[in-house]
């Protein structure tokens, strides 16, 4: 929009000089350009409303969702992590773990520990305590996880890497952040 033109429509007729240099016509100058910049500070803040298309308030959807990134994630990976957390329904169940870490591109099998109990355990079994009821292993099989590129097209931001790939602390701090507070997990690598 053409905010120059606008305010000079709005200045009475005769009370300026149409010469560009007159002092009248730099103010609606400056006036025209502090309009211009706040209605695209305005564009750019409605695409920072959605997690799909934010750059500059990314920590904010981070922060609303209770994720911490990685020093060195691309903002698009930071962006499919908060959707990603928005669009999760929980569950305490296997299964709904084993979903997760795929849904994150991960292969896992998950094993929950007994203790070890008369007429039940069989020589060989580990003996250990009530307390291993509260302990599961998480094995990661494979790590499909992708490689993020950088992309030009206002995907990436500056200091993002040309080519990233996830850590596995991301999946550790998803499973240890949704399971319940009475267990541990504990985490392997194939």
């Amino acid at each position: 929009m053409d905010y120059y033109s606008l305010l000079k429509k709005l200045l009475p007729a005769g009370a300026y000089s149409d010469d560009d240099a007159s002092l009248v016509l730099k103010d609606v100058q400056v006036s025209a350009l502090a309009l211009t910049m706040t209605q695209e500070n305005a564009e750019a803040l409605l695409g920072e409303m959605h997690p799909e298309t934010t750059q500059y308030a990314i920590a904010d959807w981070e922060r609303i969702c209770g994720l911490t990134p990685g020093p060195d994630d691309p903002v698009q990976t930071r962006q499919q992590r908060v959707i990603q957390q928005l669009n999760m329904r929980g569950g305490l169940s296997r299964q709904y773990f084993i979903n997760l870490a795929a849904v994150l591109c991960y292969t896992v099998t998950i094993d929950e520990y007994e203790p070890f109990m008369a007429d039940i355990g069989c020589a060989g079994d580990a003996v250990s305590g009530e307390d291993i009821f509260f302990v599961w292993l998480v094995t990661v099989v494979n790590s499909s996880a992708t490689q993020v590129e950088f992309c030009s097209d206002g995907g990436s931001a500056a200091g993002d890497n040309l080519l990233w790939w996830p850590t596995n602390d991301y999946l550790e701090g998803v499973f240890n952040r949704l399971k319940r507070a009475s267990t541990f997990v504990i985490f392997a690598y194939q």
